[in-house]
């Protein structure tokens, strides 16, 4: 397959995955506020969304890199950092 096609389908499975992560770990932070007995379990989650999102990023980056090494590909060659670019991506 094309480094450009995998390259593409990877970002787009990793956003979406990623956000399929956040909602799962609202629910689950909900749950157990709600187990807990917290007045509003909801409102509780709120408090703690940047602890959602980071083991969100902690499981999609794992992921990417998993993926990545099944197709062959080095993270770096992924983000494609070259030094003439300056470090833009």
């Amino acid at each position: 397959m094309d480094s450009s096609k995998v390259r593409g389908s990877l970002v787009v499975f990793a956003l979406a995955f990623r956000t399929i992560l956040f909602i799962l770990f609202a629910f689950i932070f909900t749950t157990y506020f709600s187990i807990q007995e917290v007045q509003n379990p909801w409102d509780e989650a709120i408090n703690w969304w940047v602890y959602q999102a980071i083991f969100a990023s902690i499981i999609t980056f794992a992921i990417l890199i998993w993926l990545l090494k099944r197709e062959g590909i080095k993270y770096l060659q992924f983000i494609d950092l070259r030094r003439s670019d300056g470090g833009r991506i």
